[in-house]
């Protein structure tokens, strides 16, 4: 029972630590069995043979430590206009750093924008909350599909990791 508690709490916080809230994604430390020379070489094949794609590019290699990524997605920040019977969506542009450690390593999303200008000009996603940081119902499914996006393409970092393997 004491062991089912334990992994309960722990897929709790690793599912949480990824949340959007009005101040952004907060930075993650991912636990691994390899030292920082091995995790950059494996953080490093993943961003290049996996992840790279049009939407999505490394912009600098900092050897052995850290890679930085930046990227655009159109279709994972969306909600639906209950009046008009719409999809609605914002293009999710970020940068992200990946910080290779002993042991670990560290996924950072910096500079995210949300942008729709042809339905919400000049709106972003701190927008999505009211003045207390808490979601505005409307766009709650935005804000669960941009903290989704992150813990997805985290977690397919740590599975590259640990496995060696994608797909």
């Amino acid at each position: 029972m004491k062991s089912l508690i334990s992994i309960f709490l722990f897929v709790s916080v690793f599912t949480s630590a990824q949340e959007l809230s009005k101040a952004g994604v907060a930075l993650v430390s991912t636990e691994t069995d390899f030292n920082q020379a091995e995790n950059y070489r494996k953080l490093k094949s993943f961003a290049e043979d996996y992840l790279v794609n049009e939407n999505i590019k490394i912009t600098q290699l900092d050897a052995g430590k850290s890679i930085h990524i930046q990227g655009a997605e159109n279709h994972k920040a969306c909600y639906i206009n209950q009046k008009f019977a719409t999809k609605n969506c914002f293009e999710l542009q970020y940068d992200v750093v990946i910080t290779a450690k002993d042991k670990a390593y560290s996924f950072e999303v910096k500079n995210l924008k949300a942008t729709n200008e042809s339905t919400h000009p000049g709106m972003s996603f701190a927008d999505w909350f009211d003045l207390n940081g808490n979601p505005i119902p409307v766009f709650k499914p935005c804000i669960d599909g941009t903290s989704e996006y992150f813990r997805a393409m985290n977690s397919d970092f740590k599975e590259f990791v640990e496995e060696g393997d994608y797909w």
